[in-house]
């Protein structure tokens, strides 16, 4: 079984970790893949995202989101992103 990878330039509250809720807010960094990640799930958040290597997901689940604050959610099998 895969795990998830988070890389996120900003917060997320004790509240939205604790109850699993994926809101991260105050993006101000950057976050850059420039190598290999593996993993179930790839979440690269920040204010800019760049991909430059490469990324597999064994979930099929890849999101990159850049914005101020960017929420992750799940339904009825799909991945929802809100910016």
């Amino acid at each position: 079984m895969w795990g998830g990878l988070y890389a996120a330039a900003g917060s997320i509250s004790d509240q939205s970790f604790l109850s699993g809720t994926d809101l991260f807010t105050n993006l101000s960094g950057v976050v850059t893949n420039a190598g290999t990640i593996e993993g179930g799930l790839v979440n690269l958040v920040g204010r800019h995202v760049a991909n430059h290597g490469t990324i597999f997901s064994h979930a099929g689940v890849v999101t990159l989101a850049a914005g101020d604050s960017v929420y992750i959610g799940k339904a009825e099998g799909h991945v929802l992103v809100q910016i």
